[in-house]
């Protein structure tokens, strides 16, 4: 499960915007990571939703930094500060939570 959300300190406020989710499915011609690159821990305490400035990564959805959440019996939890956009092209930081099976 994901959920998340970005403000725009400059804009006129909070915009959600619902799409379905996207499959995915892997074939013989897709190539998938072989690795993934370590993500820094961010700060405690409401400093993790401040991002830095400039802001890191190049594309949206490339991570900030994260925290690991309390999460149920046979679940992992944590919380994600990434790279996103206004409709306009503009970086913004957004945040979300991620819950996965233990060992996922």
């Amino acid at each position: 499960m994901l959920t998340g959300c970005t403000s725009d300190p400059g804009g006129t406020g909070p915009t959600t915007i619902a799409t379905p989710p996207t499959p995915v499915t892997a074939s013989a011609t897709t190539a998938l990571p072989t690795s993934v690159p370590p993500v820094p821990e961010g700060p405690g305490g409401e400093a993790f939703f401040v991002p830095p400035d400039p802001l890191p990564g190049v594309r949206p959805g490339d991570p900030i930094w994260t925290r690991t959440l309390d999460a149920p019996d046979g679940a992992a939890g944590a919380i994600v500060l990434y790279r996103s956009e206004t409709l306009d092209g503009r970086a913004i930081a957004g945040s979300g939570v991620v819950l996965s099976p233990d060992g996922g």
